[in-house]
């Protein structure tokens, strides 16, 4: 087998010392352990640290040696807070300088933020452009002051975010209205602007469940222009008052050229119809006519409308004779529509209320005109019975003395006696005569002419048709009675 012996051992002599190194191997372990965690408490407080560069750069933190007690995270924590105030507090403040950029702009009486403002390269044409928050009781942007000012901080951070990128300038200037001033490169103002201001409007009733209506104004290139500009855009705000709320309205400089004026024609003849239709209790008809009279207004203009408002409720306070210690509730009812009328937004607001007017005071009409309108007719038929003589007796003349309107005197005694004014009149002088053919030999033309009749042709047709025969054969009958029943 060719086998070489070498030497022989026993074979616990070969693993001898196996102990002792194993205890070597743990305590140089335990010993590497023991620097290297020495060496990274050391690295950690004295080896680069961009962490603690940066809160140093941030903040006034001591450079001391013993910085054991120190909690970064708790410092950035702190640190990041106090820069997001400063940055909120910069926005803020940025905010109120954009404000008031604004408000000088459109409100001030200063060139300079005009001419500092197109120096920015923006332009060269600039639009006005205000929105007006509408209010569901008619007062500018709801009854609470407070709650009003915080909607128009709202619109204003809403349209400034929505029309940032355009390089839009929003303020709010008070009583309920937003200002936005948009540089344009063209005179008219582009359709995808349009597009965003009706978008915003769809947002701001979407998020604060609040109306505006938007109007646009002329292009400018002036600071007088953008003034006017504004004024023009405000001006919108009127054709919300006839096409209502939440509408988007823009200035045309065709329309806004100067037109002769036309002159402006009161409906007098409709409020007379109203006036009798509340008097006779009539409130179906009553809220007719104020359709019809609302209808027949509202082709002119806003002035005109109001003026005629106005010019309205005076008629019905004078005619309704509210002025009287008797009529105290109805006093009270009109004192509550004029302190009311200011915050009509719309004319069909102004409608409703005027008929509600108008519907209290027929109500309070019905409770107290029975007595009254038995008081007129009463006086009417004396008046009459007293002065049938007269040629002129009219209907006109007897409204006359219980001071209303004909056509009121005449749909009220005709309600009351079942028959017309003129019918009741021919009746008494009729009645008359007979009396004096019967006890008198004068003529039948000077009869009628005593009766005031003046044509005889006139009384004969009246007298034969009241009672069927002529006067000379009345008189001849009377007579021919008389003599039997002598």
């Amino acid at each position: 087998m060719n086998w070489t012996f070498i030497s022989v051992s026993q074979y616990q002599n070969l693993l001898f010392n196996m102990q002792a190194l194993r205890t070597s191997a743990l305590v140089l372990a335990l010993a590497c352990f023991a620097v290297s965690m020495f060496l990274s408490i050391w690295l950690t407080h004295h080896a680069y640290n961009p962490i603690r560069h940066l809160l140093e750069k941030m903040s006034a933190i001591p450079k001391v040696k013993d910085r054991r007690q120190i909690n970064e995270f708790a410092i950035l924590d702190m640190t990041y807070a106090e820069m997001t105030e400063k940055m909120r507090s910069m926005e803020s403040e940025a905010s109120v300088a954009r404000q008031a950029h604004v408000l000088q702009l459109l409100k001030g009486g200063d060139e300079t933020a005009f001419h500092r403002l197109a120096g920015e390269g923006k332009g060269p044409y600039f639009l006005a452009v205000a929105l007006l928050l509408d209010s569901e009781d008619g007062s500018p942007g709801g009854e609470d002051e407070e709650l009003q000012s915080y909607a128009c901080a709202a619109v204003a951070r809403a349209a400034q975010h929505m029309l940032e990128p355009e390089g839009a300038s929003v303020a709010a200037v008070g009583d309920g209205t937003v200002a936005i001033l948009l540089p344009m490169k063209q005179s008219r103002p582009p359709l995808h602007v349009l597009g965003m201001l009706e978008e915003l409007q769809g947002e701001i009733l979407r998020t604060l469940r609040v109306s505006v209506t938007v109007g646009i104004g002329t292009a400018a290139q002036t600071y007088e222009e953008l003034r006017e500009s504004f004024d023009c855009a405000q001006s919108c705000f009127r054709q919300r008052f006839f096409e209502g709320k939440g509408r988007l309205f823009q200035a045309d400089p065709v329309i806004i050229a100067v037109t002769e004026p036309s002159e402006a024609q009161y409906p007098d003849k409709r409020e007379k119809r109203i006036i009798d239709a509340i008097k006779l209790q009539q409130s179906d008809k009553l809220e007719k006519e104020i359709d019809q009279w609302i209808k027949e207004i509202r082709d002119y203009n806003y002035h005109e409308v109001m003026f005629f408002i106005n010019q309205f409720i005076g008629g019905l306070y004078k005619q309704l004779n509210v002025h009287t210690v008797k009529n105290r509730e109805s006093a009270d009812l009109f004192l509550g529509f004029t302190r009311r009328i200011t915050r009509f937004q719309t004319l069909q607001e102004t409608a409703d209320a005027l008929k509600e007017l108008a519907l209290q005071l027929c109500s309070l009409s019905e409770e107290s005109g029975a007595v009254r309108h038995a008081e007129v007719v009463d006086f009417i038929q004396m008046y009459v019975r007293k002065h049938y003589a007269r040629p002129d007796m009219s209907l006109e003349q007897v409204a006359g003395e219980v001071k209303l309107s004909r056509s009121y005197v005449g749909k009220l005694f005709k309600a009351h006696c079942e028959l017309s004014f003129n019918d009741y009149l021919n009746a008494v002088r009729l009645e008359k005569a007979r009396e004096l053919l019967a006890s008198t030999e004068d003529s039948v033309q000077s009869i009628s002419e005593q009766v005031g009749i003046l044509n005889t042709t006139y009384f004969y047709t009246l007298f034969k048709k009241h009672y069927q025969i002529s006067p000379a054969q009345f008189r001849s009958q009377h007579a021919i009675e008389t003599k039997k029943a002598q």
